[in-house]
């Protein structure tokens, strides 16, 4: 009994340091896992030392046109933009952030060397305003045209290959979902069939009232003349 004894503790203690060792690789591969994940999910940057993130457009017709863009929301970034770029991959561009509120703004070309395509972004996301294939290094200034909260710079002639239009909207954390809604109309209380009476009566409330005849001054001033002549023949 003793020596089976000391087998079963041998066999109790053998199960227990692998159970240990399994939890202990476990939590070990979890870390690792968690690790992982943590460093994928961090923001990833450009070359130009600047936050990248995923942006789609959503045609009127349903279709998702998806960018990897950079950020620009700061003034010495916003100012830079895509100067001095030799080319950018089709699905890139740079998003212009102007901190949450709307105003008119006007873009130009100086020192940019690839053709591109500005499109302006009010704050719910839809687009109000496309300019295609902007020239490089033009001087002249592109106008939002209408009040904006951020403008999408992409390649030349990519929102015509891909079907972008004005009123298509953009989806990214910056831009609210939607509009605020508009008061639905109040309906109108179902009115009970007037007998003819009420019918006269209430005409005779909403009729519009006699033209007044609005004398001139001459027409006045005569009248105020025939008034004293009455006057100082009675006395």
């Amino acid at each position: 009994m003793t020596g089976l004894h000391k087998n079963k503790n041998l066999l109790t203690r053998a199960r227990i340091f692998f159970v240990a060792a399994a939890l202990s690789g476990a939590v070990a591969g979890g870390l690792m896992l968690s690790v992982q994940a943590h460093s994928e999910s961090r923001e990833q940057v450009s070359p130009a030392g600047l936050r990248v993130d995923q942006l789609v457009i959503v045609t009127q017709d349903g279709l998702r046109e998806n960018f990897n863009v950079e950020i620009a929301e700061n003034g010495p970034d916003v100012q830079k933009g895509l100067m001095f770029r030799t080319e950018m991959p089709r699905d890139a561009g740079m998003l212009f952030y102007f901190g949450g509120g709307e105003g008119d703004v006007a873009f130009w070309m100086k020192n940019t060397l690839i053709p591109l395509d500005m499109i302006f972004i009010r704050g719910d996301g839809s687009i109000a305003h496309i300019h295609e294939n902007a020239v490089p290094q033009s001087l002249q200034s592109v106008p939002s045209r209408h009040p904006v909260a951020a403008v999408l710079e992409i390649n030349g002639g990519e929102s015509a290959a891909r079907g972008i239009k004005t009123g298509d909207r953009v989806d990214h954390p910056y831009f609210r979902r939607t509009r605020p809604m508009e008061p639905a109309p109040q309906e109108q209380p179902d009115i009970a069939p007037q007998t003819p009476e009420e019918k006269a009566a209430k005409d005779a409330e909403t009729a519009p009232l006699p033209k007044l005849e609005i004398k001139t001054p001459e027409r006045m001033d005569r009248g105020y003349e025939r008034g004293l002549d009455a006057d100082l023949q009675q006395r």
